[in-house]
């Protein structure tokens, strides 16, 4: 497996606003995909605007994991948002990933 990014998340949990509280996040070890730990939003962003990268990914069969969607970290109203599409909204949005 080639690395597919600095960080990949695989779970993630929303507040009312749809607004990202934590991820999952998994270091991707160029062929294995690290132990997860719970990190906030603000964490992510950071990373991102910092040059790190994010992908999503899902539990694929026998234990493995599927490739998801880059993650993408973007200013609206002065607050960042990270989103997998490119769509300049105000909330948060990880696609498919698992709600924990």
């Amino acid at each position: 497996m080639t690395k597919w990014a600095d960080y990949l998340i695989s779970a993630v949990r929303y507040n009312g606003s749809h607004k990202i509280v934590k991820v999952m996040q998994h270091e991707d070890k160029e062929g294995t995909v690290g132990e997860g730990i719970e990190v906030d939003r603000a964490l992510v962003a950071s990373n991102i605007k910092n040059g790190k990268t994010y992908m999503t990914i899902y539990s694929g069969p026998k234990s493995t994991w599927r490739i998801g969607k880059k993650v993408n970290a973007f200013r609206v109203g002065g607050e960042y948002c990270i989103r997998i599409d490119n769509n300049k909204t105000d909330t948060d949005n990880l696609g498919e990933v698992v709600e924990f």
